[in-house]
């Protein structure tokens, strides 16, 4: 019994040791230009219709902006990302004003 604690201690003490090795970076190349790509041309392209593609994905970041009487304005960007290479570009920027009143949606400002 107490050679079994001895084998069990040892291999529970070797496990964490080779549990914690590095992790080698590869740099990875993706075959999607950002720079001169065209986001509607590639999704016209695709034969998926309602699945996504796992080379790419769309994300959107919003931040608030400023809490105005009634309303508040958001900051919205849409993004294109190559998920191989983890580069992104940005598709499309606008601060939107949403009222605090039922159906009220108004943009502010558009930036593309």
């Amino acid at each position: 019994m107490y050679l079994l604690k001895k084998v069990l201690a040892l291999a529970a003490l070797l496990m964490v040791i080779f549990s914690f090795t590095t992790k080698e970076k590869k740099s990875v190349t993706s075959n999607l230009m950002l720079k001169d790509m065209n986001a509607i041309e590639v999704l016209l392209k695709q034969q998926f219709e309602c699945r996504p593609s796992s080379k790419f994905m769309f994300y959107v970041e919003t931040n608030l902006i400023k809490k105005v009487r009634g309303a508040n304005n958001i900051s919205a960007k849409v993004y294109f990302l190559d998920k191989v290479s983890g580069q992104k570009k940005l598709l499309a920027a606008e601060i939107i004003q949403v009222s605090k009143f039922k159906g009220a949606i108004a943009l502010q400002q558009i930036k593309t």
